[in-house]
């Protein structure tokens, strides 16, 4: 493999809000999800690794799961989410943020964007990218919700001729999503870091090309590998909570987690440490599965 994940934090900030082309490729991937003809959406803030580091040491290197915002030129606003795991308030979590950013902005935003930002209301959307089936599987990967007459289903008609609350859910786990798409290209890529095949449009091509391990600086790479060792330990948590909320000592379960761990690539000795089997019988769950 000679690239990262896409959906590693840093690669997808470095994709989406790059000054040299954030533009071009921000404004695609929101058009593209949202269905939308916007002319240009703009980061509120720029990806700059020596930013991005200072803001990761100031946390500590935990998972980083800080939104993206965006702007469009008529003064819409873009927030841009990435959920890796799932809990019990994903929906609920996902229209607090959403009337959140509606309601109000950071005051270095208001200082950017300046005059822009008094006309309110402004229509808000949200884009929450999922690491996993939110819905039922027969449901679409893309679903989006706004303001509707519940009789007549009606859009909401907003001031400026948009609807002034809008939440999309784009999941990278769901197959159903029409084939050739410009969104089925932008799922095929952020779920696997390849490019479906050479038709991909250009903007994801450059996507694309931003993972490459030969366009990372060696500030960006230590900064990833942190990131995804960060990331490893709260897979293994998770997986060690799934444990403790079963009976001790089920053995079937056990089993089970271990079987998952394997397919994660852990150690013996991780899957030995967090699920309690012996040594011998993990040894055998690998043959199995090898």
């Amino acid at each position: 493999m000679e690239y990262y994940s896409p959906v590693n934090d840093l690669m997808l900030k470095k994709i989406l809000t790059s000054e040299e082309d954030a533009h071009e490729i921000l404004t695609a991937f929101v058009n593209d999800l949202l269905g939308k003809d916007f002319k240009k959406v703009t980061p509120m803030s720029y990806y700059h690794i020596d930013g991005y580091k200072k803001n990761q040491e100031m946390t500590g290197f935990t998972v980083p799961e800080g939104d993206i915002w965006a702007m469009t030129e008529e003064g819409s606003v873009i927030t841009i989410d990435f959920q890796r795991w799932y809990h019990d308030y994903s929906v609920e979590r996902a229209y607090k943020y959403l009337i959140e950013a509606f309601c109000e902005l950071p005051l270095s935003d208001q200082e950017l964007f300046g005059e822009k930002l008094l006309a309110t209301p402004r229509p808000t959307y949200r884009i929450v990218m999922l690491n996993f089936d939110l819905f039922e599987s027969e449901d679409k990967a893309l679903r989006a919700f706004d303001l509707r007459n519940e009789v007549t289903y009606e859009a909401y008609p907003g001031p400026r001729g948009e609807n002034p609350l809008n939440l999309c859910f784009f999941s990278l786990r769901n197959d159903n999503i029409e084939k050739g798409s410009a969104a089925h290209y932008w799922q095929y890529f952020f779920k696997t870091g390849k490019l479906f095949d050479d038709d991909a449009p250009a903007y994801i091509k450059d996507a694309h090309l931003k993972i490459q391990f030969s366009f990372q600086t060696e500030e960006e790479i230590q900064t990833i590998m942190q990131i995804e060792k960060a990331i490893e330990i709260r897979d293994a948590e998770t997986v060690t909570a799934e444990i403790l909320g079963e009976e001790k000592g089920a053995k079937k379960k056990g089993k089970a987690i271990a079987k998952r761990m394997v397919k994660k690539m852990y150690d013996v000795e991780t899957i030995v440490e967090l699920t309690g089997l012996s040594k011998k019988k993990v040894e055998e769950i690998m043959e199995d599965l090898s």
